[in-house]
């Protein structure tokens, strides 16, 4: 099929990976980096043992171009001995709290009531029947801004001494910056401290290393998770597995958590290119054309820029939910990946209409409703249009034909916000 084709010719020229000497020395450098930093931060500050665990679409196998981004989960191993999980309402149901119980008030509890807040009487919800109560207390509360202020102390004395890989240079980190503007790093809403490093003097390389409280079991939220993945589905298995393997906590801002699915998103995205690579391509070619084929033109200026539809999450979101809801057949394993790519953008489109692409772990959407959507939703049709009909292409002119939709972008005119009414100019008439 000549879709099928031009999306491989796509992959293979412009969105794929490269597994080549570069994309090896890297990874290896970065996570022999990263090592190190850890290490010394637990060295440092034994409260700050853990244990780290690679995440992000480079190890789930959709990282496009080159290997210039790197995620990795910083479990507190120790903390997470004594934390338990609170459910703190229904509109957000994946911010959580972090209630932190240790064995009466032990040297567990003196190192790091610092890190906590004490809160009574607060209002809880049973995310699976959504009554609330009253969780009477007073209990401990890990604030996740104490916790990251501190490690960015720790992890900028561990700069100074630790001994980079050959080839690799430390440039910057998010907690420098925060000193350099003379902020908290308390203040940084991020769960991740971002480094940036320079890979032999041209490559920028950044890594998030995301602080986690790790969990036992599974979230108690309602979601499509469960509900696709009955007794009798192909990953049921899977699903029992991964409710088993436990989950992370990130902190958001002061004793607000979010749960993070990093780690049940990638088990599932091995099993789906396990089955059909075919869903590989489709997706790095999706967040291929997501991240360059869209640009914004600016009314009475010649000058266009840049515009991404949606974030990557939504897509790897997206895709999951394709595969998950039609694998009960043999449908998804036969599918090329041109007809799968279609199927994605098509998927995005009614989620972009309706303003619902589903999380499939929550019951959330990954997008924000607002003004643009019909706007991105429009644009994304003009290129599966464009696609569609690539369907009938010569298959001598597949490298041309893909050369020039790569090349050619889609024009994206967004509504202007209205003007201030201090930007009128008043004349007063005599």
């Amino acid at each position: 099929m000549a879709l099928d084709k031009c999306i491989l010719y796509l992959d293979e020229n412009f969105a794929k990976l490269r597994n080549n000497e570069e994309t090896v020395g890297v990874q290896k450098a970065i996570e022999e980096a990263v090592s190190a930093l850890v290490r010394s931060v637990g060295e440092q500050d034994a409260r700050f043992l853990g244990k780290i665990e690679p995440s992000g679409s480079f190890y789930e196998g959709t990282k496009i171009l080159r290997p210039d981004e790197f995620d990795f989960v910083f479990t507190l191993s120790r903390l997470s001995e004594f934390c338990d999980i609170v459910y703190r309402g229904r509109r957000r149901p994946h911010h959580i709290w972090v209630r932190f119980c240790p064995r009466e008030k032990d040297d567990m509890w003196h190192s790091c009531v610092d890190f906590c807040q004490e809160m009574s009487n607060v209002e809880i919800v049973d995310p699976i029947t959504g009554t609330y109560s009253i969780l009477d207390g007073p209990f401990l509360y890990l604030d996740g801004s104490r916790l990251k202020q501190r490690f960015y102390c720790l992890l900028r004395e561990a700069f100074k001494s630790v001994k980079w890989p050959e080839n690799l240079k430390f440039v910057s980190s998010t907690g420098s910056a925060f000193d350099k503007m003379g902020l908290s790093g308390a203040t940084q809403f991020a769960a991740s401290e971002k480094i940036d490093f320079l890979w032999r003097g041209n490559l920028k390389v950044s890594v998030d290393l995301a602080l986690a409280i790790e969990f036992k079991g599974w979230p108690s939220l309602p979601g499509l998770f469960d509900d696709l993945l009955v007794e009798g589905h192909p990953a049921y298995s899977l699903k029992m597995d991964m409710k088993s393997s436990g989950f992370h906590a990130t902190p958001k801002l002061d004793v607000i958590w979010r749960i993070s699915w990093s780690r049940a998103e990638k088990a599932i995205l091995n099993y789906i290119f396990n089955r059909n690579e075919q869903a590989a391509i489709s997706c790095r070619v999706a967040k291929m054309i997501k991240e360059t084929h869209f640009v914004e033109v600016i009314e009475q200026s010649s000058s266009n820029f840049p515009i991404s539809i949606c974030k990557s999450y939504t897509l790897k979101h997206l895709l999951m939910y394709l595969w998950l809801s039609n694998s009960s057949s043999s449908e998804c394993l036969a599918k090329g990946c041109g007809e799968m790519l279609l199927d994605l953008l098509k998927l995005l489109v009614d989620g972009l209409k309706t303003g619902d692409c589903k999380q499939i772990f929550g019951n959330f959407s990954t997008v924000k409703t607002g003004p643009l959507l019909p706007f991105f939703a429009s644009a994304v049709e003009k290129c599966i249009r464009t696609l569609s009909e690539m369907q009938n292409v010569e298959i001598s002119q597949v490298p041309r034909r893909c050369e020039d939709f790569f090349k050619d972008k889609i024009h994206v005119t967004l509504p202007r916000p209205p003007r201030k009414l201090s930007s009128y100019k008043v004349t007063k008439i005599h």
